[in-house]
């Protein structure tokens, strides 16, 4: 699993100098590599995981991490089944869609709905002169594929599989076919687990859980709230 963190920063007041924050990525033991952005972020030596930030040179949202850390099948919401039929001029396909098994569903949620969901289906072993499907989706001759761009899914535990039917005529006998899928999902509690929290001006931090906590010994943290997509990289099955 492969992921972006970025940070914006919006000055209380313009008059002064922004100075610099230490913020440290919670979760940081998850990692298995980490490429902070040089221009404003500095490790903090001998502290791993904490960073100092340049605050004046993230007056916008910019990438101040990239990271790449262990992924299981928790992490994919989406499972994809292939079953083929395939003769010497054509090959029929069933594509089957539905929630992973797998999958950890928010607290209290039964369902997950899934955004800018794309489905391609590409033919192996022989060129595919033209396709039927249904529901109906794009075919390109070039790139020996159909696809189907199916918008906003929502996936629900124990549903029954979506299917998706395509038929190529060939030339020549293929050998089967291979599916990917592409999405996004934005919600808290996805991903990697992976956050970003802020030390305190005292050096204290504040337990945003009791707001009557000590700053000065409640760890000097502060957890940055922000927005989270989950986005897929590459699913495949065959």
């Amino acid at each position: 699993m492969t992921g972006e963190i970025a940070l914006a920063y919006n000055p209380p007041d313009f008059s002064t100098p922004f100075g610099t924050d230490t913020i440290r990525l919670d979760n940081f033991a998850s990692l298995e590599k980490i490429a902070p952005n040089p221009a404003f972020i500095t490790p903090v030596s001998s502290k791993d995981g904490e960073y100092s930030v340049n605050l004046a040179s993230i007056n916008k949202t910019s990438i101040a991490f990239k990271y790449q850390a262990a992924g299981g099948p928790e992490n994919a919401p989406i499972l994809v089944s292939l079953a083929s039929k395939i003769e010497p001029s054509q090959t029929s396909i069933i594509v089957s869609y539905s929630l992973s098994p797998s999958f950890r569903l928010a607290t209290g949620r039964k369902s997950v709905t899934l955004s800018n969901v794309v489905l391609a289906l590409s033919l192996e072993g022989a060129r595919a002169t033209s396709c039927l499907s249904k529901p109906v989706g794009t075919f390109s001759r070039d790139k020996n594929l159909i696809f189907w761009t199916l918008g906003d899914v929502t996936l629900a535990a124990g549903g029954a599989p979506t299917k998706l039917l395509a038929r190529f005529v060939t030339e020549g006998e293929a050998k089967g076919g291979a599916i990917e899928a592409r999405w996004e999902v934005a919600s808290e509690g996805l991903g990697s687990g992976v956050g970003v929290s802020v030390k305190g001006e005292n050096g204290g931090v504040v337990d945003s859980s009791d707001p009557f906590a000590d700053e000065e010994t409640s760890g000097g943290w502060k957890e940055v709230r922000g927005p989270r997509k989950l986005a897929s990289g590459q699913y495949v099955a065959k």
